[in-house]
């Protein structure tokens, strides 16, 4: 893909032309580091930038104005790449050709217009929004602390590593947000910009030197460095249990195993590693978890291991009765004792291989994805995703069973069904 990066002094642009959709995407990307003060604020602001801003006081507004736009996409994220933490602004609009002349110019016009102009009065948040947001973010916290899932896995990091940037939670907490006020939000909200360094990414049919210009003029963009994901590998105690178990009235057990990488580079992850993964437990009904725990004794209805990048960790996960957690640890210890022998066919391998570059080539099938593959090393500080593709169809059974042999089981964590306990051995 051909691409175009402008580096100005207070944001890097990077634009890539293509003509072959309807549709194009712009992703502006205010890059932070990760604390956990910054959290519940910039997830309050995250909602803000949503739902209002002064000349665009209420969503129906917004929504509006979108309409009018062809009916152009607009989104507001968050996400948390270890030390690094992204406010994500995004638009997706219909190509000019398909619509009236400027139609692009004039939707990112109106996203600078709804970040550079918050509902604030005398530094002081409209108080129907302010209470409108508090509202949601207490609402979604209830909602999470209900979901089983959500509670096994930050107390389990807290286990494992309660210092680590996975253990900040990306939903905020009720002290924090019990404390916010409309002055604070606003004085936060000039915080956060000052602090922010921005990078851009463009995918769609863009004239790239008229695209620059138009940030250019209507940006308000502070030139700070930018925050790079870093690898951040677990700080597990030596003395943590094999096992830990607590308990909680919900009507389901939930298995959380962390599987340590050691002695792998991080591109090795990434290519031998996926390869591992796919075959070992990435939730197929054919992997090594899926066929020892369910097909073959019923312990549940599915499985998953995941990479966790950033980490240099594995984390299975599976919903299981807690009469069955030993059996369950047993059965991953078995499934990878099986990776480290070896005992895996080539035809397992090539069908691996074959899942991971058709996924790869599906990327190529949107302007969004397209859009997140353009971030993977300067935001994400990964690798091109080429290099790892080519690298994955070099990979042999030699290589997977080398790398296997460098992971081990660090402990296993149940969220028992049952009243509030704790049992740690």
């Amino acid at each position: 893909m051909k691409q175009i990066t402008f580096n100005e002094v207070n944001y890097d642009l990077t634009v890539c032309n293509v003509n072959t959709f309807k549709t194009s995407t712009i992703d502006f990307i205010f890059n932070i580091p990760t604390t956990d003060d910054d959290i519940t604020n910039i997830i309050f602001l995250k909602n803000l930038l949503a739902l209002s801003s002064k000349n665009y006081p209420t969503f129906k507004s917004i929504n509006i104005e979108l309409e009018k736009l062809y009916n152009t996409g607009y989104r507001v994220s968050v996400n948390k790449k270890a030390n690094a933490l992204n406010l994500v602004v995004s638009l997706n609009m219909i190509n000019d050709c398909y619509t009236e002349k400027d139609n692009s110019k004039r939707a990112i016009e109106f996203l600078f217009n709804l970040i550079n102009n918050p509902n604030f009065t005398n530094d002081k948040l409209d108080q129907k929004i302010f209470d409108l947001i508090i509202n949601r973010l207490n609402d979604n916290l209830l909602r999470l602390e209900e979901n089983p899932n959500t509670v096994a896995s930050y107390s389990f990091i807290n286990y494992l590593d309660p210092s680590s940037f996975f253990a900040v939670r990306l939903i905020g907490d009720k002290k924090r947000i019990s404390k916010l006020t409309p002055e604070s939000v606003a004085k936060y909200y000039h915080s956060f910009f000052d602090r922010a360094s921005v990078k851009i990414f463009a995918v769609g049919d863009f004239n790239p030197d008229e695209l620059n210009e138009i940030i250019k003029t209507n940006n308000q963009f502070k030139a700070n460095p930018f925050n790079k994901a870093e690898i951040c590998p677990l700080n597990i105690p030596n003395d943590i249990p094999k096992k830990i178990i607590d308990k909680n009235n919900f009507e389901q057990s939930i298995l959380l195993s962390c599987l340590s990488i050691n002695d792998a580079t991080p591109f090795e992850s990434l290519t031998v590693g996926v390869v591992f993964n796919k075959i070992f437990g990435q939730g197929s009904l054919t992997d090594k978890l899926s066929h020892h725990l369910r097909e073959e004794n019923s312990l549940c209805y599915s499985i998953h291991s995941d990479l966790y990048y950033y980490l240099q960790a594995y984390l299975i996960s599976s919903g299981i009765s807690k009469k069955d957690f030993n059996k369950a640890i047993s059965l991953i210890k078995l499934s990878l004792k099986e990776m480290q022998e070896g005992k895996f066919s080539d035809d397992d391998i090539y069908q691996a291989k074959k899942a991971i570059c058709f996924a790869h080539e599906m990327i190529f099938d949107s302007v969004d994805s397209i859009c997140n593959l353009l971030e993977g090393e300067p935001i994400h500080n990964q690798p091109d995703e080429q290099l790892i593709i080519s690298a994955i169809k070099e990979v042999t059974k030699e290589d997977i069973m080398n790398y296997a042999k460098r992971i081990k089981i660090v402990t296993s964590y149940l969220l028992a069904e049952g009243k509030n306990a704790k049992e740690r051995n």
